[in-house]
């Protein structure tokens, strides 16, 4: 394949700032207001989920914060990661960096394997605190050994770039693999693309292929681009060009520059027939993703 592991790893570095909110969740029936006003975290916890979501009250950020403070100031570790949440997402509460790093930390170090994560990307951008790649390492990798699929992705990149980590192709391959093993969509385009590449393990285009397929089936982009170019230079499936348009179109759609490039680059070895029916079926595909 042609060399875009490095490029394509460098696009989505800075996209990882993701953050786990519990309060964005179904609640467990009516909340108990008498219990949360007598002060028991749970149940303040429980109030919270509901006026975030809306769930047999009005929908209120703001009473979502209160209730969520006040069990987070008790040691709740769920409600102390969704603070952080809300003021990292200025969600109830005015954006506040600093305050959503507070309470991720509280989080962190009772062993929330969402707010180790969460920690790690503020140190990792510095946001709230003082840039520390080493910290947000240590951090990522908590979160990534207890089975948390975005930590496992993010440390896969930072080994990937040897970002402050020593580079390992082997190492980054490894948690890419835990985390697509999982269903992380980006993953699994990411592990296809070092199998296409033989970037910490053999190469196998077969492998790749049906990596690609899985996620591109799920509408990521890039696992679109990749399945595309497969098709376009006949590895691991026979050339087709209808077929390569037909993904490339697909991922163009979601705004991929790969894409729009492969595509100008492919229209030029292709009839005017078969671009016709390519981007029928990429039509087709379209309209069927949004009848669903």
């Amino acid at each position: 394949m042609r060399a875009l592991l490095h490029e394509v790893i460098d696009d989505i570095a800075d996209d990882l700032i993701k953050f786990s909110n519990f309060l964005a969740r179904k609640g467990h029936g009516k909340p108990d207001i008498a219990r949360a006003e007598q002060g028991d975290a749970e149940a303040q916890f429980d109030l919270a989920v509901a006026y975030f979501n809306g769930l047999g009250l009005v929908k209120d950020d703001a009473e979502a914060f209160k209730w969520c403070r006040k069990a987070a100031h008790q040691g709740h570790v769920k409600s102390q990661a969704s603070l952080g949440h809300m003021y990292a997402e200025g969600k109830g509460v005015p954006k506040d960096d600093a305050a959503a790093a507070k309470w991720f930390r509280l989080a962190a170090e009772q062993g929330a394997c969402h707010a180790q994560f969460s920690l790690g990307t503020m140190l990792k951008y510095g946001r709230g605190v003082v840039q520390d790649h080493v910290e947000a390492a240590i951090w990522l990798h908590h979160a990534a050994m207890k089975g948390y699929a975005e930590a496992q992705f993010a440390l896969a990149i930072a080994y990937f770039n040897g970002q402050h980590l020593v580079k390992n192709d082997a190492e980054a391959f490894k948690w890419f693999r835990h985390a697509a093993d999982q269903g992380h969509v980006r993953a699994q385009a990411l592990l296809g693309l070092m199998y296409a590449e033989g970037k910490g393990v053999p190469k196998n285009d077969g492998e790749a292929v049906m990596l690609f397929r899985g996620a591109a089936d799920k509408g990521d982009p890039r696992a679109q681009t990749f399945l595309g170019l497969m098709w376009a230079d006949g590895r691991s499936v026979p050339q087709n060009y209808v077929n390569a348009h037909f993904w490339f179109s697909l991922a163009a759609a979601q705004g991929d520059q790969i894409a729009r490039d492969e595509t100008a680059k492919l229209e030029p070895l292709m009839t005017p027939q078969q671009i016709s029916d390519a981007r029928v079926l990429a039509t087709k595909r379209q309209a069927n993703s949004a009848a669903h």
